[in-house]
């Protein structure tokens, strides 16, 4: 086992040194939330996430630090109507996410399936507005689609005129990342296989919400969970494998080099045999027409 020696008043000068990595490689002083249902830190329970359970922020310790209130539930499960004929869950082979979403018996408005951050990150998202941002989704589309917002923050009304970013399906839409955005790294967003997909978000465009209640901020999301719009048909199915989102203007790291330790997580993880979610099972979303 390895082991950690701390010398009292010690102060490095030397800001590009290694740092002791406590959680995940990415993380740093802006870390804000870390979801990621096999983390060897916290890997959640078997089964699906009930409508209403707290999903745990893995980067909790940073997020205090910061001021984000209750930072260890880092997202509550939001849940309705999307059991057969309309959608099914399950938990893939590797422990991720699984939500196929029907295409013949599609989603009424509302019904859907989401991890939505928690209103301690929204409070720190609505005070920090003009704070640059990173986020980021690991997943792999199981079945294509076009409406589903999969993760975003916006407001509940005219979601894409006022948000910090969007990352969606809809490939007649770039992303969205306040009125310019330092980069994107864009892998199968809407074409079957593993997919990464990540923004740099240079601030808020729009409308800012208030109160809280009109501010849709979600880590995945399938079918039509409130605030996700679109015609109700086309509607894609994919496995959640991780959500990360940081505050650069705080971290002070540019969009750059957050980018290359998440593709470099993304690589170890999810394309390289023995990583946590390669080779990853689930069921046909065929299974479900």
């Amino acid at each position: 086992m390895g082991r950690r020696l701390i010398i009292s008043g010690l102060k490095l000068t030397d800001l590009s040194a290694p740092k002791l990595v406590t959680v995940d490689a990415i993380e740093s002083s802006g870390s804000l939330l870390l979801i990621e249902p096999m983390n060897s830190a916290a890997p959640w329970a078997a089964g699906v996430p009930a409508n209403g359970s707290s999903v745990v922020n893995l980067m909790k310790d940073f997020a205090g630090k910061l001021g984000v209130g209750n930072p260890a539930v880092g997202a509550t499960i939001y849940s309705s109507g999307m059991s057969s004929p309309v959608g099914l869950f399950e938990r893939s082979g590797k422990g991720g996410l699984h939500g196929i979403v029907s295409k013949l018996n599609t989603p009424a408005n509302g019904a859907g399936f989401s991890i939505e951050m928690s209103d301690a990150i929204k409070s720190y998202l609505l005070a920090n507005q003009n704070h640059k941002y990173f986020a980021s989704v690991w997943r792999k589309v199981t079945r294509t689609g076009s409406i589903e917002q999969f993760s975003g923050v916006h407001n509940a009304s005219g979601s894409t005129n006022n948000n910090l970013f969007i990352m969606g399906a809809d490939l007649t839409r770039p992303l969205d990342g306040g009125a310019t955005y330092a980069g994107s790294r864009v892998m199968n967003r809407n074409t079957v296989g593993n997919s990464l997909v990540n923004i740099g978000a240079n601030g808020w465009v729009g409308s800012v919400s208030a109160p809280i209640a009109n501010l849709f901020a979600r880590a995945c999301s399938w079918g039509r969970a409130p605030g996700v719009g679109g015609a109700t048909s086309n509607v894609g199915s994919q496995v959640f494998y991780r959500f990360y989102l940081e505050d650069l203007t705080v971290s002070g790291r540019t969009y750059a080099e957050v980018d290359a330790l998440d593709y470099a997580q993304f690589d170890k993880q999810v394309l390289t045999q023995g990583g946590r979610y390669y080779g990853d099972t689930h069921a046909d979303p065929a299974a479900l027409p």
